[in-house]
């Protein structure tokens, strides 16, 4: 029994590899909602990184008013959140940059950031 679900499973592992690579050889082999959701959702997963920075700058401006700052360890943990969240954001902006026409990239992170923005701050500023 465990013998025939061995060969089942990697029966089932070899032709979705196979099939995943055949998929991905050819670009243009894609369907094209494929095309037009790819790098809508990959605009959406960046916004994430880029909305967590512009908290972290907020949570960095709120510690910077206290007297003494900079010897609290919690503002040097903030502070390397904040430029890890930034160089996230960046290296995918410009790694999408390369991937998709930027005519239509470009307005898909801004509307991303800007509506991920517009959430994150909501959430955040909630008892403001």
């Amino acid at each position: 029994m465990v013998r025939s679900a061995q060969v089942g499973f990697t029966y089932l592992t070899n032709w979705a590899t196979l099939r995943w690579e055949k998929y991905n050889a050819d670009p243009l082999n894609k369907p094209s909602w494929r095309l037009q959701a790819e790098p809508v959702a990959y605009a959406l997963f960046s916004a994430v990184f880029g909305t967590q920075a512009v908290v972290q700058a907020k949570c960095l401006a709120l510690l910077l008013q206290a007297p003494g700052a900079f010897g609290d360890w919690l503002i040097w943990v903030t502070l390397l959140g904040w430029l890890f969240f930034v160089w996230i954001w960046l290296s995918r902006l410009n790694s999408a940059l390369g991937r998709y026409n930027a005519l239509f990239i470009i307005p898909m992170f801004q509307a991303a950031y800007i509506f991920l923005a517009i959430v994150n701050g909501g959430i955040f500023c909630q008892g403001e």
